[in-house]
């Protein structure tokens, strides 16, 4: 697949570009209709379980999407290194990025130092510091959504895919997708933009007030709302519960001004987390 950022020609169906690690999500070289377990124009994720379980399994176990179970030994590593019991395709995962162990029969994740963090159910983890499991936890890594499962798996079939709420809104995040922040978070929306690389503006409308977020390649570009700009703004958005959102293609002027948001996509997720997280610690 050619890069869309340095015209580099990758090879197979990685997520990122192996020369520049930008994103890959362009159009996929598959035939419509044929079935890629992604929606029609995107490209299929890559990863790889080192010993899959079955479908029958009910041990502690991560459901990726697209893969088939990897029931958890101890430890169990996850990484873009080919040596890792769970190996994610993606620049903005480490080769060792985190850790997965059991002691004294409580499940633990643990982030090994990795270069763009680790999330479990929307709290960064502390590098180094165990975090304890549950049964349907949900651990982001890069652009991956992993689930912990032990027993039967009340959040869907194995292969009922983890991803299902980003490919829908890959589907329909074009000009005039709008909607409200209720139904779809801010976060949510913020993390399909990144993965699919989208460009346009995400126009958010509380009451009176008014913000957006400008959005290049999947990357944040500027961002307002109310009389804030930069990371003042993305903080004010990010904790907000309700408000109307829209998103609007890019017109002849964009991008509009000089570039204020000098992050990446998944650098702003994890500070919008840590934001959250402080208001309600």
């Amino acid at each position: 697949m050619k890069c869309g950022n340095c015209d580099y020609e990758n090879d197979g169906h990685q997520l990122t570009c192996n020369l520049c690690g930008h994103l890959l999500m362009a159009e996929s070289d598959q035939e419509p209709g044929s079935d890629s377990g992604a929606p029609a124009g995107f490209a299929v994720v890559e990863g790889r379980v080192a010993s899959p379980g079955d479908a029958t399994s009910r041990g502690p176990r991560l459901i990726v999407a697209g893969l088939p179970p990897a029931p958890l030994k101890n430890p169990f590593v996850v990484g873009r290194d080919d040596k890792c019991d769970l190996v994610l395709r993606s620049n903005l995962i480490s080769r060792s990025h985190a850790v997965f162990d059991e002691l004294e029969g409580r499940h633990r994740i643990v982030d090994k130092d990795s270069a763009n963090g680790t999330v479990v159910n929307g709290v960064p983890l502390d590098p180094g510091i165990p975090r304890v499991l549950s049964p349907g936890d949900n651990v982001t890594i890069g652009p991956y959504t992993i689930r912990f499962v032990i027993g039967e798996d009340e959040g869907g079939s194995d292969d009922s895919g983890a991803q299902t709420t980003h490919m829908q809104v890959a589907t329909e995040y074009d000009a005039g997708f709008s909607g409200r922040l209720a139904e779809l978070s801010l976060l949510e929306l913020l993390q399909s933009a990144g993965l699919y690389r989208k460009t346009g503006t995400l126009r958010i409308r509380v009451g009176l007030d008014q913000g957006s977020i400008v959005i290049e390649g999947g990357a944040p570009y500027a961002a307002s709302f109310a009389g804030s700009v930069g990371m003042d703004a993305v903080k004010r958005l990010v904790l907000l519960e309700d408000g109307e959102f829209r998103f609007e293609s890019p017109g002849e002027d964009f991008p509009p001004g000089e570039r204020e948001l000098d992050i990446t996509m998944s650098k702003l997720l994890l500070q919008a987390h840590r934001f959250r997280s402080e208001r309600e610690g």
